[in-house]
């Protein structure tokens, strides 16, 4: 809700200070993903919504896997190296128990197909590594696993959808989320809990064959985009 379309008959039969808040929170929701991570705030208690002792699928079981597109000059790119919205994808489907099943082989095929794949481009102009457009996680995903898939509008959707046991896939900056020089390009994760002891996310992290924890900041400061899928 636009705060210029309140409706006058709501600040007509309010008082100050609770249109004050009204019109506040209004605002809040004209806010950004992005805007809205300096005022994030942890959950009270640690959430597990998924079994942290079992073991996940990691993108390095997938070298040999080509994700790209030879037309635009791609040769090199593999699931391994560019196709971590596949792996999470493929997760959301095991988070929920979905009868659906289909393997990553397949699935990088079928993305590509479909057109969700695109070469990323350089700073020179050139046509750099396969990446997965988010369309992918607003349409195919939730259609596919029949889930329900809407794009997060501030950091407590975040922590919310951790808290109602809902599972949020984010888009991160990989040069901040994996504290490395040089990486520019977008990096696809899960969030499965919380720990407030450590203060860290559980996290699916599809380089990893484990969920891993990771401090929330470091998290936080690198979110791009994000949604929250449920049933």
């Amino acid at each position: 809700m636009s705060v210029n379309s309140i409706n006058p008959e709501l600040k007509a039969n309010m008082s100050e200070e609770d249109y004050k808040v009204f019109k506040g929170q209004c605002e809040w929701k004209q806010k950004s993903l992005i805007d809205s991570r300096r005022c994030f705030e942890p959950l009270p208690t640690s959430v597990k919504n998924f079994n942290t002792r079992e073991k996940v699928d990691s993108q390095l079981n997938y070298k040999n896997v080509p994700f790209r597109d030879e037309s635009n000059g791609d040769f090199i790119s593999t699931v391994a190296s560019s196709g971590s919205a596949l792996l999470v994808a493929k997760f959301v489907g095991r988070y929920f128990d979905c009868s659906q099943n289909i393997s990553i082989p397949d699935l990088a095929t079928m993305a590509l197909e479909l057109g969700y794949g695109e070469d990323e481009t350089k700073s020179d102009g050139s046509r750099g590594r396969m990446s997965i457009n988010p369309f992918f996680f607003d349409r195919f995903v939730p259609t596919f696993y029949g889930l329900k898939s809407r794009r997060m509008t501030d950091i407590f959707d975040v922590t919310y959808a951790i808290w109602s046991g809902n599972l949020p896939v984010l888009i991160v900056r990989s040069s901040t989320y994996k504290k490395k020089t040089g990486i520019m390009d977008n990096y696809f994760i899960a969030l499965v809990g919380c720990d407030v002891k450590s203060e860290s996310y559980y996290v699916y992290d599809p380089e990893y064959s484990f969920i891993r924890m990771v401090p929330y900041d470091q998290v936080n400061k690198a979110i791009r985009n994000g949604w929250v899928f449920s049933k």
